[in-house]
């Protein structure tokens, strides 16, 4: 498959080329599966980063319109290989909460891995476990009292 006419112009019109030497773009399917790609390998692992919290919110309340998820439970009720530690006498951090950023949850940004790097399991990010390079996720304050980005809750949120 060949890139299409106007990002290849697109690509060959930036405006510093020495900057950015290389590009890729991928074409996601809903089962996850890369189906074209472009400056990369079909196989090339992405970070998605923060463009991927639009699609997490996305799917919480598309699933919450369907009445298979409440934005107002407990969010330990949907983990099954993970909890989020409690604060005694704290209300509970909520799927509405991770949605705003208000669960007052630790990790504000992630750096994500170079090509090569061992990769950890969700469970080791959350925990911040070797080969995580971020603390662990956990409770700093009680939820929904303030607005802070927290990349720690949309992990959780995945």
């Amino acid at each position: 498959m060949s890139l299409p006419a106007s990002l290849s112009a697109a690509f060959a019109a930036r405006p510093d080329p020495v900057a950015v030497p290389a590009a890729s773009v991928a074409v996601l399917v809903a089962e996850g599966e890369v189906t074209a790609a472009w400056g990369a390998e079909k196989g090339t692992l992405f970070q998605a980063a923060s463009i991927s919290k639009p699609v997490a919110a996305l799917m919480a309340l598309r699933l919450a319109a369907q009445g298979r998820l409440s934005l107002d439970a407990d969010v330990n009720e949907y983990l099954t290989s993970w909890q989020l530690p409690g604060e005694n006498g704290m209300p509970p951090v909520t799927v509405r909460h991770l949605l705003y950023h208000g669960g007052a949850l630790t990790v504000s940004g992630v750096p994500g891995y170079e090509q090569g790097e061992a990769l950890p399991s969700l469970t080791e990010i959350l925990d911040g476990l070797a080969p995580a390079n971020t603390p662990a996720v956990r409770r700093d304050g009680p939820p929904g009292r303030e607005h802070r980005y927290s990349g720690g809750g949309y992990i959780l949120l995945h």
